[in-house]
């Protein structure tokens, strides 16, 4: 499998399938839309029906499902976003226009178009605070009152449903959603997203029923690759990482047990820190060994120098103390080998 490195590619690959878009959504709809909706028959709209009319990006979804007894169809337009997004409204009614079009299309001469449910999943640090229909966006604040009266009810509205994952804990998230994989993939992307890797590895350690769950299921080897390649491997400073990841995981191995996976990640957290505190040592005292080598050198030189200069030394990182060297072998003064 590829690595995922963005939201949009994880969103895309966990919730691309049926089932995990049922979950998602049985989980947050109104229980009378709930009820109404015939999930069985929930399918994912073709790539090339969507490529004809949109251009989308990798996060989008679109769904169409038949609800009520008499087989009408709903559209169902799913996307995610990471950051709050003021215009996602006038974005969303956009996609529904064409997909509109495109049914009309398809289905002439039918004079009737079928409803369309759009949803907006939203994942960041802090609550949605912009408007969610269109007519939110559009300002009529400087029109004569009465004019504004008439203007008002003929506004697009076009209004989203949003789930606002921002105030979401562990609890929550389990009482709304008890499906593994959705409820895994969402504590990713709204709870592990933001911490180190060794708080991580302790997180997912609590984590070990949810995960073996997921584990069980048909998709949870490639689910668990692609929450771990998009955690692991979104670090561009540490592009080691999703490759450690995923040869530590070894997820070819025949059923590889859930404890042994994540003991071998909690291992490989622990083997990162320790390696990374023996090189700040090791950092440390090589910025040490060159501080008291240029004071011998100053003092051999220039004759005892103040505390003030031997303080400056010694808080000077080894780039500096690099430099500082260098222009000692030409200073005619101190001043000329410490000048910022």
């Amino acid at each position: 499998m590829d690595p995922i490195r963005s939201h949009d590619q994880l969103f895309r690959f966990v919730f691309h399938e049926p089932e995990q878009m049922a979950d998602l959504l049985r989980g947050c709809l109104p229980p009378a839309l709930v009820d109404a909706i015939r999930w069985p028959t929930l399918r994912r709209l073709p790539d090339t029906f969507v490529d004809r009319l949109l251009s989308t990006r990798a996060g989008d979804l679109f769904f169409h499902v038949e609800i009520g007894e008499g087989g009408a169809l709903l559209q169902v337009l799913l996307e995610h976003k990471s950051k709050v997004d003021r215009c996602t409204a006038l974005q969303q009614s956009s996609y529904t226009v064409r997909l509109l079009e495109g049914w009309q299309q398809d289905h002439a001469p039918e004079r009737s178009l079928p409803p369309v449910l759009t949803v907006v999943l939203y994942h960041g640090e802090k609550p949605w605070d912009e408007p969610t229909s269109v007519h939110e966006l559009v300002d009529i604040r400087g029109i004569d009152p009465a004019a504004r009266a008439v203007l008002e009810p003929v506004q697009l509205r076009q209004p989203f449903f949003l789930i606002d994952l921002s105030g979401f804990d562990e609890d929550r998230i389990d009482a709304v959603w008890r499906s593994a994989i959705t409820n895994l993939a969402l504590r990713f992307v709204q709870l592990l997203r933001s911490l180190g890797f060794v708080e991580a590895m302790a997180t997912m350690q609590r984590w070990r029923t949810l995960i073996a769950a997921v584990r069980a299921h048909p998709r949870g080897r490639d689910i668990l690759e692609a929450l771990c390649s998009w955690f692991f491997g979104r670090n561009p400073a540490d592009p080691t990482a999703l490759r450690t990841t995923m040869n530590k995981l070894d997820l070819d191995q025949e059923e590889l047990p859930v404890r042994s996976m994540l003991d071998l990640l909690l291992e490989m957290g622990e083997e990162r820190a320790i390696a990374k505190g023996r090189e700040k040592w090791v950092h440390q005292g090589q910025r040490v060994g060159m501080g008291n080598l240029l004071l011998g050198q100053l003092q051999a030189r220039f004759g005892t120098q103040s505390e003030q200069i031997a303080d400056r030394i010694r808080e000077a990182d080894i780039e500096t103390l690099q430099r500082w060297s260098l222009r000692l072998l030409t200073a005619a003064t101190i001043d000329d080998v410490l000048v910022d």
